[in-house]
């Protein structure tokens, strides 16, 4: 008796894009109860162009208003990187550094480095690359100035600062009303994946500004963007829809 199953591809890539909505792809091979002179059993599996997930939220009705005068947007975290321009040898460097710890074991060629002004954590590799993870609202340059500056004093007067730019940023708010989350997934499940039993927030996910949020029922808001800017705005569009389905 011939079975079907209807799935999705495992990624948008497979999905062609000729205007053709399905397209059927037949496996014939035997079953555990026919012998080898039985008949086949056929199993259809339809690929599919499946409305897509996330990136897309010209369904919704995401605000136009500003945001209220007591709702305050604050940066957590703020992704840049840069280049140093010199290879590294990343043992020397980590023996002349406070706060620096280097391990050859773990097959990276790679440095961690804390420092306290800006409140930084940054990872140096031996080709010169610099990611760095700066904390609240400190300024990445300033600590990729200082991260070049002790670098040059470590040996490597050659070391500069090139190809800075911010990777992203993560900021948050508190809308200061509770947020019924399993509602929320259950009308907009193409946009919100919530899974009680993994995370206890809700993940968001909007296309203009290209932004992921994570919702908690106490009214916390998280969102990382491009910058600053992009996060306050992506919490502005998604405050009445939030505020839909508050307690």
């Amino acid at each position: 008796m011939a079975a079907s199953l209807r799935c999705f591809p495992s990624s948008f890539a497979d999905v062609d894009d000729d205007g053709q909505e399905e397209e059927q792809v037949v496996f014939k091979g035997l079953s555990d109860s026919q012998s080898a002179a039985g008949d086949a059993e056929q199993i259809s599996i339809f690929k599919s162009k499946p409305a897509d997930l996330a990136m897309v939220d010209e369904d919704m009705m995401l605000s136009t208003e500003p945001l209220p005068e007591g709702i305050a947007v604050t940066p957590v975290f703020s992704w840049v990187y840069f280049r140093l321009c010199s290879e590294l040898d990343l043992k020397s460097v980590s023996c002349k550094l406070r706060n620096a710890e280097y391990n050859p074991r773990k097959g990276l060629h790679r440095m961690h480095l804390r420092l306290l002004k800006p409140a930084t954590d940054a990872t140096v590799w031996s080709k010169g690359t610099v990611h760095c993870c700066v904390k609240g609202d400190g300024d990445g340059q300033a600590a990729a100035r200082r991260i070049t500056r002790l670098v040059q004093k470590c040996g490597y007067p050659d070391a500069t600062c090139k190809s800075f730019r911010l990777m992203k940023q993560k900021v948050k708010a508190d809308l200061f009303f509770p947020v019924r989350l399993e509602a929320l997934a259950q009308k907009w499940s193409r946009h919100v994946l919530y899974v009680p039993d993994v995370c206890c927030a809700a993940s968001l996910y909007i296309k203009h500004p290209q932004c992921h949020l994570q919702v908690w029922h106490t009214g916390k808001v998280t969102a990382i963007a491009e910058n600053f800017e992009a996060g306050k705005e992506a919490i502005r569009r998604v405050y009445s829809l939030l505020r839909e389905f508050s307690l």
